[in-house]
């Protein structure tokens, strides 16, 4: 007679396939969490690209010298 094997269904109390999943679905999205605010803090602390420069008068564009 052969040997059985052991099959787990899913209403078996042994099956944890979904609490596993669902662990890692939860890590995950903490990773992502903490990813995200560490994110966040390096663009607030990185320097700005662009010096900071005063606000020149702005000069109004007339019509081109070439135009009639």
């Amino acid at each position: 007679m052969p040997k059985s094997s052991r099959l787990i269904l899913n209403c078996d109390p042994q099956y944890r396939a979904h609490r596993e999943a669902a662990r890692r679905r939860e890590e995950t999205r903490e990773w992502l969490r903490q990813r995200e605010h560490i994110a966040h803090k390096r663009a607030l602390a990185a320097p700005s690209i662009v010096p900071e420069a005063p606000e020149w008068p702005r000069v109004k564009r007339t019509r081109g010298a070439y135009s009639q």
